[in-house]
């Protein structure tokens, strides 16, 4: 008999139209994770793998659970989940937060008319990230991954890398085809990695127009149920 999370995994795929290995590439998972929660081998998941999973599909971790009968309660078309944030201090590497004790940090508004089922936001923290963006920030990014190619050198983006690892970085050419140097923030270049996907930036939102977008607009009660 399927469990509640099978049905409500499999339902978010089939309205994502992915498949579980690319919902577990867009929450830098591991290949077969989300595909072993489909076939039973993973029973329940918690911690950041809880939050990992509900990022890729796009809902919320009460949903996943069976607590909430909607993927995003309370929420109206054009509003884009925050999934975790980032700072110098750890060179750029996405910390996956809990973001839901506090549902005006969830959710914020999609903004220059970028379509927000495809994008992902993330909080800059504490030092910020060495001038490209201060403390109090938001980062708007492509949430679903593409193929890393030469076109991507020189850019600013989300890298998935080596153990599965995502971070912000600008890719650089590496010392042979497939490989990339990536030139993270506080940390110096990283050298020689297979990125196995990249998700472009969007947009850097200021501190200042963080606090205008939050006085603007109501954030929906991403708790109710």
């Amino acid at each position: 008999m399927e469990t509640q999370l099978q049905a409500r995994v499999r339902e978010r795929l089939a309205s994502l139209k992915i498949n579980p290995f690319e919902a577990a590439r867009h929450g830098g998972l591991e290949r077969g994770f989300i595909n072993d929660i489909l076939n039973g081998k993973k029973k329940s998941i918690r911690g950041d793998n809880l939050w990992k999973v509900a990022a890729a599909l796009h809902c919320t971790t009460e949903y996943l659970l069976g607590e909430s009968e909607r993927p995003f309660p309370g929420i109206p078309p054009g509003w884009v989940m925050i999934i975790g944030f980032v700072d110098s201090e750890n060179g750029g590497v996405i910390n996956f937060d809990e973001h839901n004790e506090g549902p005006e940090l969830h959710f914020v508004p999609s903004i220059l008319g970028l379509p927000s089922e495809t994008m992902f936001a993330l909080e800059v923290r504490g030092s910020g990230l060495d001038g490209y963006a201060d403390d109090g920030s938001l980062i708007y990014y492509n949430s679903y991954f593409e193929t890393v190619g030469d076109e991507w050198i020189g850019e600013m983006c989300v890298v998935e890398v080596e153990g599965f690892e995502l971070l912000i970085g600008r890719l650089l050419p590496g010392s042979s085809p497939g490989r990339y140097h990536i030139a993270r923030f506080g940390r110096g270049i990283l050298m020689d990695q297979e990125v196995h996907f990249a998700g472009g930036i969007c947009a850097v939102i200021s501190p200042w127009q963080t606090a205008q977008l939050e006085r603007r607009h109501e954030t929906p009660g991403a708790s109710s149920k």
